[in-house]
């Protein structure tokens, strides 16, 4: 059932889906199944938080894009059907550095792994958006301890008081024994997994999850 459904921007939505028994690893997704005219298809995306009694979405909203569509007729108490949570590359149970860097609805599984990572061990998480009004979860942002947050725009407004774009900008203090988790685009992922490998960082501390967006 569907539990809350929450705007953190004018176009992102926090949705809480309550369930039984939900087994989950940080780093892992599940999949909607969505209906519309045409017929039912499925659409994957990244949980944020979790427990055995619900689990929480971060989804964007593209105006007239076909899972938007189905979504905008859902509502709180409606029943939704998704298959289980999966996903072969989950958070290492290390003591190493970790730094995070996501875009957008990408910082769910960000989120879900800081909730996982211990207080001891040293964090960063670079995310970019768009714009200013574009940026969510801040507040939640630093309230994880050992976490240095960088938070970069690419078009940002005048008076600007956040980092600007370009994410490769802040690769340079990440150290050989850090591990990488990415959480982007493909040409974004392939652009940082190429910059950090330049930088000496071994392709086996290197993590990602690239979603191509579909209409």
């Amino acid at each position: 059932k569907i539990k809350s459904i929450v705007y953190l921007t004018q176009d992102v939505i926090e949705l809480k889906i309550e369930v039984k028994d939900f087994e989950f690893i940080p780093w892992q997704f599940i999949w909607l199944k969505l209906k519309d005219k045409s017929w039912i298809f499925v659409r994957s995306y990244s949980i944020s938080d979790w427990n055995k009694d619900e689990f929480t979405l971060t989804i964007k909203l593209l105006k007239d894009w076909r899972w938007w569509v189905a979504l905008k007729k859902i509502k709180v108490w409606d029943k939704i059907n998704y298959i289980e949570a999966s996903w072969e590359f989950t958070l290492k149970n290390t003591k190493n550095k970790k730094i995070f860097i996501s875009t957008w609805t990408w910082l769910a599984p960000t989120i879900a792994m800081l909730k996982a990572t211990g207080d001891d061990i040293e964090k960063v998480v670079i995310f970019w958006v768009r714009n200013e009004n574009d940026i969510y979860y801040k507040d939640l942002l630093s309230t994880f301890k050992n976490t240095k947050v960088i938070i970069t725009v690419s078009k940002p407004w005048e008076n600007y008081t956040w980092n600007i774009w370009r994410v490769n900008n802040y690769l340079q203090e990440i150290k050989k024994d850090d591990e990488i988790y990415i959480c982007w685009n493909p040409d974004m992922v392939e652009s940082v997994k190429s910059d950090l490998e330049k930088n000496g960082i071994p392709k086996t501390n290197i993590f990602y999850e690239s979603f191509v967006i579909s209409k």
